[in-house]
This record gives structure tokens, C-alpha cells and sequence, in this order.
């Protein structure tokens, strides 16, 4: 192999572990953000969770006190129904959102592995790339390579 080649396989291996590195840094850092940001997704459900329970304790004393005013003992009769009716809508918002969140992190992890795996194929893809033009240094210029059966004639029978 001359000096030329030796140069230009070196050149072909550096150039290809720095796209391997780079594809496979790109793949971790894709999955690192869909981790984060599954995280703030969760950390937002916990925000809409507090704000929901707020909520139904303002609208539970707002029950109270109007019952207090008007002489009714608190959650009897329709102001029992109203307090079942805002527990139900809680209940089923609070349920609702946990499922939504947990899908919407669930697609969020999905996409980051999908990403860190894509940066494995493509550092394999250049890895192979590089066996190829590697291969193709030592390979003769021009013509077709016959497996050395050149010296084969064509014709009737035996020679």
C-alpha cells in the first residue's frame, strides 16, 4: 500500500469516528430533552392538579357560605348535589389529565429513544460507508474484476 493510501485510510477512520461520535452524542442529547421535557410535563400536571384543588375548596366554602346565609345546615339537599356534582368534575378532570399526561410523557420518552437509536444507526451506517471506501482503495482501477479466469476461451469443447 503506498503512502498515498495509508494517508487517505486514515483520513477515511478519523473522518468517520467524528461522524460516529457526533451522531451518537446527537442521539443521547435528543433523548436527554424528551427526558426533560417528560419531566416538565409531569411537573405541570402537578401545577394543574394544585390549581384544581384550589378551585374546588373555593367553590366548597362559596357553598358553605351561602348555605350558612340562608339558615340551610351545609351540604344538605341541593347544596348536597352541588357538592357531589364539583366532586364529580374534579374527580374526572383529575383523572383526565393524569391520563393525558402520562401518554403525553409516555410519547415523549417514546421519541427520545427513537432519536438516541437513530443516532446508533447512523454511526453504524458511517462505520459501514468507511469499510466501504477503506475496501475501495485497494481495489484495481478500471475494468471488471473476472475472479482471474481471463485466460479462458470461448469455443467448442476442450482445449
Amino acid at each position: 500500500m503506498s503512502f498515498i493510501n495509508v494517508a487517505l485510510v486514515v483520513a477515511v477512520v478519523a473522518s468517520t469516528a467524528v461522524s460516529v461520535y457526533s451522531q451518537v452524542e446527537q442521539g443521547e442529547a435528543a433523548d436527554n430533552a424528551a427526558k426533560a421535557k417528560a419531566d416538565q410535563e409531569e411537573f405541570a400536571a402537578k401545577d394543574r392538579e394544585i390549581t384544581r384543588r384550589k378551585q374546588l375548596l373555593k367553590a366548597m366554602a362559596s357553598q358553605n357560605a351561602m348555605s350558612a346565609a340562608g339558615g340551610v345546615r351545609a351540604y344538605e339537599c341541593s347544596q348536597l348535589n352541588m357538592l357531589k356534582t364539583d366532586m364529580g368534575n374534579y374527580a374526572y378532570d383529575a383523572s383526565m389529565d393524569r391520563g393525558t399526561t402520562d401518554t403525553n410523557k409516555a410519547w415523549m420518552l417514546y421519541g427520545g429513544k427513537v432519536a438516541k437509536n437513530a443516532g446508533y444507526l447512523g454511526a453504524a451506517a458511517s462505520g459501514i460507508s468507511a469499510i466501504g471506501s477503506i475496501a475501495s482503495l485497494g481495489a484495481p482501477s478500471g475494468g471488471t474484476n473476472t475472479g482471474g479466469f481471463n485466460h479462458l476461451r470461448s469455443g467448442n469443447g476442450p482445449t
